[in-house]
């Protein structure tokens, strides 16, 4: 498995827009099947919220996710009027838990 882990920071009411553009990236991206995964995460503090969207795929499929990867990166960054930090990484292990993944992440909003 690859990830890619993008970081940057927006305003407090950015977050709805970021919302918006997160869910076409999920669209575009569940039209592959080498797409594992998106996880964004969010952290309050001071007159900005920084943010942390990784995206997870088949380790094969890099070069054939490329341009959804560059698409996505365009559709967050709109969000934001300062840079996104975009690293790529080799997933070592992944274990979700006994419920399994899908019904863990269910209730969360």
């Amino acid at each position: 498995m690859q990830a890619l882990v993008q970081t940057f920071h927006i305003d407090h009411g950015a977050l709805a827009a970021l919302s918006v553009r997160v869910d076409e990236a999920v669209g575009r991206f569940s039209q592959n099947p080498s797409f594992g995964g998106l996880l964004c995460l969010e952290k309050e503090g001071g007159s900005r919220t920084q943010v942390t969207v990784v995206v997870v795929w088949r380790a094969d499929a890099l070069d054939e996710f490329a341009p959804e990867v560059d698409e996505a990166h365009r559709l967050i960054a709109a969000t934001t009027d300062l840079g996104v930090t975009s690293r790529f990484h080799r997933v070592v292990r992944f274990e979700p838990g006994p419920a399994g993944l899908g019904a863990f992440l269910t209730g969360i909003a």
